[in-house]
């Protein structure tokens, strides 16, 4: 997982991933600030949150 290894940058990587499950437990694809669509990009289609400023790109499995 990416999130440990952002300490260098000061950010918490359990505060990002307690406030991802709370923002995205409810609505998900509501919540998304957008999809992402990029040239070459291997998540084109997923949504992306931006959350303690961190960028999520997650896909909803689920309806």
């Amino acid at each position: 997982m990416k999130l440990a290894e952002m300490k260098p940058f000061k950010i918490d990587p359990k505060m990002v991933f307690r406030n991802s499950k709370s923002i995205l437990s409810v609505k998900p694809r509501e919540k998304a600030d957008d999809v992402a669509d990029y040239p070459d990009f291997e998540f084109n289609g997923y949504y992306w949150i931006y959350i303690n400023n961190v960028i999520v790109v997650y896909d909803v499995l689920e309806e």
